[in-house]
Order: C-alpha cells, then structure tokens, then sequence
C-alpha cells in the first residue's frame, strides 16, 4: 500500500533556538521528553497533541522544566522577562520578523 506524503502524521519532539545576531549569540533546546516507550500509542487521538506532553529546556549547565504553552513567545520573542524571554527590546525584534 502506498501512502502519500499528505498522509503522514509528524509531533515535534524539539526545538532549538538562537538568542543573539548572527555576529553572536547563544543556542539551547526545548526537548519533548516523553519519547519512546513512554509515548502515547500512535494511533491514540491525543497522540499529536505535543502540548500535553512533558517538555524541557536543555541549556548549558540548566535542566528545567519548560511550559508548552509558551512556546510561541519563547522562539518569536516576546516580552523581556529577564529569564529565557527575548533578550532583545520589541522594537528591535519587530525589524527581525517583519
């Protein structure tokens, strides 16, 4: 049996992200950790939906846990938060993406 490739079901299992410019910067990643026999069956409804797995910031010499949910701001910037929010000012950001 054939399967098109409009037939394939992804989860994303990671991410990596760069603070900085393209000069300089710092790269870590946000790791699905629940991988492997630990994962949901495949066939199971709620299989792709990554948000309700467990997930983690790998960076350096920190291990934590991180939020799904914040993903969008965590990557696309977002509010200066003095953690892993963006390091850049928004008006400075917003030349980057638009």
């Amino acid at each position: 049996m054939d399967i098109s490739d409009d037939e394939y079901i992804y989860k994303l299992v990671g991410v990596t992200i760069h603070r900085g410019t393209a000069e300089h910067g710092h790269y870590y990643s946000l790791i699905n950790t629940k991988r492997g026999k630990d994962e949901e069956d495949e066939f199971k409804p709620d299989w792709s939906k990554t948000e309700k797995d467990p997930w983690k910031v790998f960076d350096d010499e920190t291990v934590k846990y991180f939020n799904f949910n914040d993903l969008k701001s965590e990557a696309f910037g977002g509010q200066s938060s003095g953690g892993y929010g963006t390091s850049m000012a928004d008006n400075e950001l917003s030349e980057y993406l638009f």
